[in-house]
């Protein structure tokens, strides 16, 4: 399962939404939250030559990610650094990972492959991968994202695509997130 958009909201039809299991919050059959309990920890996936901005776009998308699930379940996810223990070794937990960094490429993530602006969503095994061009410049709008921008834009459309999530305006006030 992979899709790839640019920020247009073109929706090329791939997207499938979450399973059956009661009490459970699930991202593409990957359950990552249980009866209260985490099941899955976030990854902050950024690239080694990264610049500070890149880094803070990826940190940004990842407590994003944290807050919304915790909005939605009740359950605050783990987040780590991509070289922390915990990431390499999830210990039976889904492993969300946010950046196109070493990790990501390692199970398959491509980076190198997209524009500015666009992203990708893919499950691979027990990964669910966000990532997109997390470079400074400017998209086809002329836009300038000085903190990256794909991976927050592939974080935020997973989350309103799977969980009907919608960031409105900056704070708690502007962020909509029905329970589940």
């Amino acid at each position: 399962f992979a899709v790839t958009s640019s920020w247009d909201n073109s929706d090329d039809g791939n997207w499938t939404g979450g399973g059956d299991l009661p009490g459970a919050i699930e991202a593409e059959g990957l359950v990552l939250a249980y009866d209260g309990e985490a099941r899955a920890v976030i990854v902050m996936d950024v690239p080694a030559d990264a610049a500070a901005s890149t880094r803070f776009g990826i940190e940004r998308a990842a407590l994003f990610f944290q807050r919304v699930e915790e909005k939605a379940s009740g359950v605050k996810l783990p987040v780590v650094a991509a070289h922390a223990p915990e990431a390499a070794e999830a210990h039976g937990r889904v492993r969300v990972l946010i950046g196109g960094g070493a990790l990501s490429q390692a199970v398959g993530a491509d980076p190198d492959s997209l524009e500015v602006e666009e992203f990708r969503i893919q499950t691979i095994d027990d990964n669910l991968l966000l990532y997109g061009r997390d470079s400074i410049g400017a998209g086809e709008n002329g836009l300038i994202f000085p903190w990256g921008g794909g991976s927050f834009f592939a974080v935020a459309r997973f989350l309103d695509r799977q969980w009907g999530a919608r960031y409105i305006w900056p704070g708690d006030l502007g962020l909509y997130v029905p329970k589940t």
